[in-house]
């Protein structure tokens, strides 16, 4: 076997796409190399060169895709951090190479439009967030919760109905809710309190339309249940 065959050809070059943090989203990255066959195994490999390529994508493809597509440098340092060392996977092999990543600007641009909209859905969640700890704040509040959930829905009490009937519904709404809400702060547990606050933003809604005023009461039986599970 030639000297080229045992050593390869210095300075070997080639591209591949390596997928980043950002799920769809691709690094390019070049690679320069070199190979060599271990004397014992001359004749024991068919084409070194398609596997010293594969190893040393291989070698790099879980470190760089540790890191978002805009992260280039950190990506490109991990990676070549990985090749300082030659890679002996395959015991007929001695590779060594190096590795520079590039982001080309289509992609780069992608990667900031998600950010941007990630960005924008963090804010909003947090916005809400902000809004449902404020009115848990004022539900809990002993001196001012009812009377403010009194005069927040006293329209509709006093619309078609018997506004003593339609006031005592509320608060029994507000005692049960409140009630719930105690429970599930204590317990903590998110899941509990997600359906809670979805299950307050229903009856809110209900309140604000005495047209579905009928809904009410099938809210307040489904809190007391809770209550009465707890109990037992």
């Amino acid at each position: 076997m030639d000297n080229a065959h045992r050593t390869g050809d210095p300075n070997r070059k080639f591209s591949i796409l390596i997928e980043s943090a950002d799920r769809g989203l691709y690094f390019e990255a070049k690679f320069d190399y070199e190979w060599r066959i271990r004397e014992e195994n001359q004749d024991k490999i068919l084409n070194p060169d398609a596997v010293a390529r594969s190893l040393l994508a291989d070698a790099v493809r879980g470190k760089v895709a540790a890191h978002p597509v805009l992260h280039t440098n950190e990506a490109e340092w991990a990676a070549n951090r990985q090749l300082s060392k030659p890679i002996v996977t395959d015991e007929r092999l001695l590779i060594t190479g190096q590795v520079r990543l590039w982001t080309p600007p289509t992609v780069a641009e992608e990667a900031r439009v998600r950010t941007a909209a990630a960005n924008r859905v963090r804010l909003q969640e947090a916005a809400e967030t902000a809004r449902l700890d404020a009115l848990r704040d004022r539900l809990f509040s002993q001196d001012l919760g009812l009377v403010w959930w009194i005069d927040r829905y006293a329209d509709s009490q006093f619309t078609d109905g018997d506004p003593a009937e339609k006031t005592a519904s509320a608060v029994r709404a507000f005692k049960t809710l409140t009630h719930a809400l105690r429970q599930d702060s204590m317990r903590e547990n998110p899941n509990d309190t997600a359906l809670l606050r979805a299950r307050m933003e229903e009856l809110i809604t209900v309140l604000e339309n005495p047209k579905l005023a009928s809904i009410l009461e099938e809210l307040i039986a489904f809190l007391a249940r809770r209550q009465e599970a707890e109990v037992k």
